[in-house]
Order: C-alpha cells, then sequence, then structure tokens
C-alpha cells in the first residue's frame, strides 16, 4: 500500500479526523490531507511519529516514497557539504599559520599576516636585492631577514626603511639616521659591519 493509502486507512481506523491526527504529531490538518493526497511526504521522523500514533503494526511499515528519499539525500548532503567545508577551513588555517615567514609568495597572500614597516643598516654601495638584511620591525627587537633593493647607498643615507607583510617586501627606501625611531636607534647598528650577516641555521624572523 502506499504512503497515502496507509496514513488514510490507519487515521480512519483510529477514528480520527485529519484535524485531530495533526494536533497529536504537531502538524496542521493541511499537511495530514497533502500526505494522503500524496502532494507531501513525511520525513523519517514523521515516518515513526505516525506508526506510534496510528498503532500501525510492525508488519505493515509505511513506504519511504522518493520524496522522502530525496529529503534524506538533501539534509545528508548538505551536512556533508558543511563538514567539508569546516576541514578545509581548519586545514587552509594551518596551513597559513605554519607557512608563515617560509615563502615570499605565500606571505604575499596571507590573510593572517599583517604588515609591518622595519628599519636595517645598510653597507655603502649597490644593493640590488641579492643580499638578505635584518629588519627590525618593533622596539622589542622582533625582526626579520629581507631582501630587497634601493640601489646606491651614501655616507647620508645608508639605512632603509622597509614595508613588508611576512618576506613579502612591498616597498623599500633609503632614509637617514634621523628618520629612525628612537626606540628602533638602540637596536640597529650605527655602521654596517660582517657581525651584522645571517648565522647558520637562523629562522626568518623572531
Amino acid at each position: 500500500m502506499s504512503i497515502d493509502g496507509m496514513i488514510k486507512k490507519y487515521r480512519k481506523l483510529n477514528n480520527l479526523t485529519q484535524k485531530e491526527l495533526g494536533a497529536r504529531i504537531g502538524v496542521s490538518d493541511k499537511t495530514i490531507s497533502s500526505w494522503e493526497n500524496n502532494r507531501t511526504a513525511p520525513d523519517l521522523e514523521m515516518l515513526a511519529l505516525l506508526h506510534e500514533t496510528l498503532d500501525i503494526p510492525p508488519n505493515e511499515c509505511i513506504p519511504i516514497t522518493t520524496g522522502g528519499t530525496q529529503q534524506m539525500k538533501h539534509k545528508v548532503s548538505m551536512n556533508s557539504f558543511f563538514l567539508i567545508l569546516f576541514l578545509f577551513i581548519v586545514f587552509f588555517s594551518f596551513f597559513l599559520i605554519n607557512f608563515q615567514y617560509k615563502n615570499e609568495w605565500l606571505d604575499r597572500f596571507n590573510p593572517i599576516l599583517k604588515s609591518q614597516t622595519g628599519y636595517t643598516t645598510l653597507p655603502l654601495g649597490n644593493i640590488d636585492g641579492s643580499t638578505e638584511f635584518w629588519v627590525v620591525n618593533d622596539a622589542f627587537g622582533h625582526g626579520t631577514w629581507l631582501t630587497f633593493s634601493v640601489g646606491e647607498t651614501t655616507d647620508e643615507k645608508k639605512y632603509a626603511i622597509v614595508k613588508h607583510k611576512g618576506l613579502y617586501v612591498k616597498e623599500a627606501r633609503l632614509i637617514s639616521w634621523d628618520s629612525i625611531p628612537t626606540d628602533i636607534k638602540d637596536l640597529i647598528h650605527l655602521n654596517y659591519d660582517e657581525s651584522m650577516k645571517r648565522m647558520n641555521g637562523e629562522p626568518n624572523h623572531h
């Protein structure tokens, strides 16, 4: 027997009107009418409630219609989608956090990283981006090893202000000693020397 016929049969056997049955299971009489006329179908939760309310024998299970199956598939699909989306966000966030300061291209587009402005001392000569320099980012001494190009330095302008996001340098230009903030001056050298070169194994940022 079809689902619409089964509901109608056992509703009448229990001497219930559509309104009375609807009141017992928490739906309107229009919903009951819609089920009995095969316009819509109850979901699995409602099917179980109908079995209990109408005392339908276990050997006469209400068949699950295509509509009910489709509803189930839709719910499962939506749950799967949100689970996959959640796992993707977690994985992507983990990836971005663990690969900070390791790749210039990734840092450029990493939404977690913030842009910073740092300062450094440079040797006399042409700074063409082939050498790393320690750029101090704040008064606590945190900094980053960066490569950038600013052209020829002079005795008056042998310091650089560097705007960067992780290892990605947005802008770098030469400045004088007087242009450096006082709290940063205490952390950088007045003149460049060999001791300022990067040590083996030193991380890109610390």
